[in-house]
């Protein structure tokens, strides 16, 4: 360590003992002090007292912490992912809006609509998936008119959706609230299937969490009957083997009651998952009830009908 600039002999101790309680002060303020150069002169300088020293660090840890809680804005038609994702000057995809949260940070992704539900703002993923690993994700309207939907590609086997892939430790909230319309897709080639990886909205691919719904109530969760389901799970043995699944608040509305695509469904070679659900609606478009048991795909039972690979609230 260098020594400090001034002269030992000539150090007055009366004078730091003065200023001593101002370095020690918890309020912040810069403290001046005296010193000899190494030509007798007398110079004066300044430092940071305690409190100011504390106030910059915890400035500097607070907003490095800050980085990993972030709030972005996406508007589908006016806005532009070379924007800074802000309410005034919002991204134009939901994909730039989460690749912007930082790994392990928690992420609130306001979704700008048209303020009309009869002619909503309709937001897609033609940019590609959008993957969610290591981060806690929360998607939810900022106004009316807001519509959340995949984008179905093919190629010359199968069908493929793209939205959302969930890898472990991801965590999706999508609260629909009064103003969030959710719809799965039809298939981009009727004549062929959705691929087992990608059938869904929602593809948990990794030992994730989801989350749909909203408080008091929600708007719809319309799932069509093409085989595109509302959330595909496909989460090995080897990659953690378990995802949660959750939904409140909530009314999913499907084209018929025997429907080709579902709430979830679990590929047979998935590991288990958790589902719950809370004051949730299932009817077809006719008004009548949906039972689980047919809204619901893969559930593996045992010979008494109990089911082996899920844990859940719901009877099916």
């Amino acid at each position: 360590m260098a020594n400090l600039p001034f002269d030992n002999a000539n150090f007055n101790l009366t004078n730091f003992a003065n200023i001593y309680p101002d370095i020690m002060d918890s309020t912040p303020k810069t403290i001046e002090y005296q010193y000899k150069d190494a030509n007798g002169n007398i110079q004066t300088n300044s430092i940071a007292n305690r409190g100011e020293i504390k106030q910059q660090l915890w400035d500097d840890v607070g907003g490095a912490l800050g980085q990993f809680d972030r709030t972005f804005y996406v508007d589908a038609v006016n806005g532009d992912d070379n924007n800074t994702g802000s309410s005034s000057a919002p991204f134009k995809t939901i994909k730039k809006a989460v690749d912007s949260v930082p790994i392990g940070g928690i992420g609130k992704i306001y979704l700008i609509g048209s303020g009309d539900n009869d002619n909503p703002t309709t937001f897609t993923f033609l940019s590609g998936n959008v993957s969610i690993t290591k981060k806690n994700i929360t998607i939810l309207p900022y106004n009316e008119g807001c519509l959340l939907k995949p984008y179905i590609t093919n190629s010359s086997t199968y069908n493929y959706a793209h939205g959302f892939d969930i890898g472990n430790y991801g965590f999706l909230h999508i609260y629909t609230g009064t103003n969030l319309t959710i719809e799965t897709a039809l298939k981009s080639d009727s004549s062929l299937n959705f691929h087992w990886v990608s059938s869904g909205f929602i593809n948990v691919k990794g030992a994730g969490s989801v989350y749909i719904g909203g408080y008091p109530t929600a708007n719809d969760v319309r799932i069509l009957n093409d085989g595109c389901n509302l959330i595909n799970i496909c989460v090995r043995d080897t990659n953690g083997g378990f995802a949660s699944i959750s939904s409140a608040y909530a009314k999913y509305i499907f084209d018929s009651t025997t429907p080709n695509a579902y709430i979830f469904s679990v590929y047979s070679s998935a590991g288990n998952i958790a589902f719950a659900a809370y004051n949730v609606l299932l009817v077809d478009t006719a008004g009548d009830n949906v039972a689980y048991k047919d809204a619901c795909s893969g559930i593996v039972k045992d010979a008494n009908g109990v089911p082996r690979n899920i844990i859940s609230n719901i009877v099916f």
